[in-house]
């Protein structure tokens, strides 16, 4: 009886702990997706609100992955943790260029953030997927 309450709370446990790591993927999956779709906005877009717009939700979704680490990164592993947040930090300081490309009108000059926000992008999956 013993042994079955405990296979039962161990796998109870296992349970909770992996629709956990599920939860927190499918977090850094639309993150991810929010940085696709507002980089493309940035692209396509000459209009000074919806540049502004799209960055703002880029810049909220870098915060926001910065609490959640990709599944193949264990937390222990801390030269990785630091990599990878130095990645996002990265991204949020090109970000941060960017808006203020557009707010002092000189968005012509925004390709190049583009650019180096891709590049950064690129560079992290490499090493992060």
């Amino acid at each position: 009886m013993k042994k079955q309450k405990k296979f039962i709370l161990i796998s109870m446990l296992a349970l909770f702990l992996s629709a956990s790591q599920i939860s927190m993927a499918a977090e850094l999956d639309k993150n991810m997706q929010t940085l696709a779709k507002n980089m493309s906005i940035l692209k396509s877009s000459s209009d000074k609100t919806s540049l502004l717009n799209a960055l703002a939700m880029m810049d909220k979704a870098v915060d926001d992955s910065m609490e959640v680490l990709p599944w193949n990164i264990d937390s222990d592993d801390k030269v990785a943790v630091k990599n990878y947040k130095n990645d996002l930090k990265k991204l949020k300081d090109e970000i941060n260029v960017a808006k203020e490309k557009i707010e002092s009108g000189n968005i012509e000059s925004l390709r190049d953030s583009l650019e180096k926000m891709n590049s950064i992008k690129l560079d992290s999956h490499r090493k992060f997927r």
